[in-house]
């Protein structure tokens, strides 16, 4: 009994000593370095070859070894969607956007092997484009619409019947 009740009180006093980790930003690079004002922290390294931050609604996804903190782009409202969905034939893509902008539809399989690259072109309130569909087999797509910049507005999954 006592051994069992010592090794309870340990194990409750060890819990409340351990702490969880934290992970902190940090890069290994041959140069680079950061300057700080009141109002901006800027981080740069040389060498990096891509950095970017993908974002659809609230998931962000980063590449590169400095990201700093995630910022937005002052990107206008938009509100698309798409209809009929099954679709058998032709699929309407409808936008509405605070101003006119130049907009891409990207169809991936499942797999995801693109399929097909759509141009909207510059879309404004109220535009509808059609898809075709029809030369596509019965099964599930994912429609991405993206802006001429790579930002990725909108995924659908579509089901084509």
């Amino acid at each position: 009994m006592p051994v069992k009740f010592l090794l309870l009180i340990f194990f409750l006093t060890g819990s409340l000593l351990i702490k969880s980790q934290s992970i902190t930003r940090s890069v290994i690079s041959n140069g680079g370095g950061f300057g700080r004002n009141s109002s901006y922290t800027i981080y740069y390294n040389i060498g990096e070859l891509s950095i970017n931050t993908f974002s659809l609604s609230n998931l962000y996804i980063t590449e590169g070894f400095e990201q700093g903190a995630l910022y937005r782009d002052s990107i206008p409202v938009f509100n698309i969607t798409i209809s009929p969905n099954p679709v058998y034939d032709q699929l309407a893509v409808s936008f509405s956007v605070d101003s006119t902008t130049l907009l891409f539809g990207k169809i991936y399989n499942l797999t995801g092997i693109m399929l097909n690259v759509i141009n909207f072109g510059q879309v404004e309130r109220g535009t509808v484009q059609k898809i075709d569909f029809s030369k596509y087999c019965k099964g599930v797509y994912l429609l991405k619409i993206i802006t001429l910049n790579g930002n990725v507005l909108k995924i659908f999954k579509v089901i084509k019947m």
